[in-house]
């Protein structure tokens, strides 16, 4: 009886070591931080510019929002971490998580995604991010980011570029002879279909250049042209002519992305979602007040009627077909990229 009342007690305490096990390692558990996951993300804008502002921080704060992972971000502006042509570098290395390029700007690295440069891809920026994610679903241009093993995360569609100019442009053939601001690339041809000459200036040269009338215009955006303060100086504009576009893409390296916790990516698809469609209706009412603001100061804009724009757009249908003759004699499927746009514009 004794041995059998002893065994019990044996039990008993070793029962008791064992809660007491379980509660020690539960407390230590509770003790540990939770996880907590950094993100250095960087980029060439001022925190004053309206990207930075409506779409990089929203989302930034949006994804922190959404997950259930704690997700701590570094942010560096201002090419704090790398000038502007470094970032893809910055993010392959793994000197940054994430990064802003624009791939249609950046041909060397992305020759297909030069399409995006290429005249009447849309008519706002609301239609371009729909065109743009469809586009995105091609093999072709997925394989232009795979291959670099990275991975766009935010990608949304800029307002058309227009002219902008010191001298009067009404018609089509009121371009012949320009000296306009290129950035090179497609816009190159853009201009000389029109009867213009391409100009290599950087951004921040464009109103020392119109000044000095190294240039008689630049096409840009309406929302980078009151950046530029461009109304001081260009008396004329166009609108609906639908020059050229760009895409901007923040992208990160794939195999950080699939490390992340899945909550983290989902957050960062439904920041996206959310960012993207907010940024583009942004620049679109932001096109419209700078036209009427342009207008006030002194600026004629030529509002192109639909059967002008054909005009315009008829004298750089060649563009196109230049465009997807220079990506085939390189051996990439431009025709099959072309051919995709048309499908998704109807075009």
């Amino acid at each position: 009886m004794k041995a059998h009342t002893f065994a019990r007690s044996l039990v008993m305490v070793a029962v008791a070591f064992s809660l007491l096990a379980a509660l020690l390692v539960s407390r230590a558990a509770l003790a540990q931080p939770a996880q907590t996951i950094t993100l250095k993300v960087a980029d060439s804008f001022p925190t004053t510019h309206y990207v930075v502002n409506q779409a990089t921080k929203p989302w930034m704060d949006r994804v922190v929002q959404l997950s259930t992972t704690k997700v701590v971000f570094e942010y560096y502006p201002s090419e704090q971490l790398g000038k502007a042509n470094d970032m893809l570098n910055l993010v392959r290395s793994g000197v940054a998580d994430i990064v802003y390029t624009s791939p249609g700007s950046n041909t060397g690295e992305f020759p297909l995604h030069g399409i995006v440069s290429l005249p009447g891809l849309y008519d706002s920026s609301t239609e371009g991010l729909t065109i743009i994610k469809e586009l995105y679903k091609e093999a072709p241009l997925q394989e232009e980011w795979t291959k670099k093993g990275v991975q766009p995360l935010i990608v949304w569609a800029l307002p058309n570029y227009e002219i902008f100019s010191t001298k009067a442009v009404i018609k089509v053939e009121d371009v012949k002879g320009l000296k306009l601001r290129s950035f090179g690339g497609a816009l190159d041809w853009t201009i000389k279909a029109l009867g213009g000459v391409p100009v290599s200036i950087p951004a921040a040269d464009m109103y020392t250049a119109l000044q000095r009338s190294t240039v008689d215009g630049v096409i840009t955006p309406y929302t980078s042209a009151q950046s530029y303060k461009l109304e001081e100086i260009c008396k004329y504009a166009t609108l609906g002519a639908r020059l050229s576009a760009s895409t901007p893409v923040y992208c990160i390296r794939i195999d950080r992305l699939q490390k992340l916790p899945a909550d983290v990516r989902n957050a960062m698809t439904k920041a996206t979602e959310e960012t993207v469609a907010r940024v583009c209706k942004y620049q679109d009412d932001q096109v419209a007040q700078v036209v009427v603001d342009f207008e006030k100061k002194g600026v004629k804009i030529n509002r192109l009627s639909k059967d002008d724009a054909r005009l315009w757009q008829k004298a750089l249908d060649p563009v196109t077909e230049q465009w997807i003759k220079q990506m085939e004699t390189r051996g990439l499927p431009g025709k099959q990229v072309v051919d995709a746009l048309r499908r998704v514009t109807g075009r």
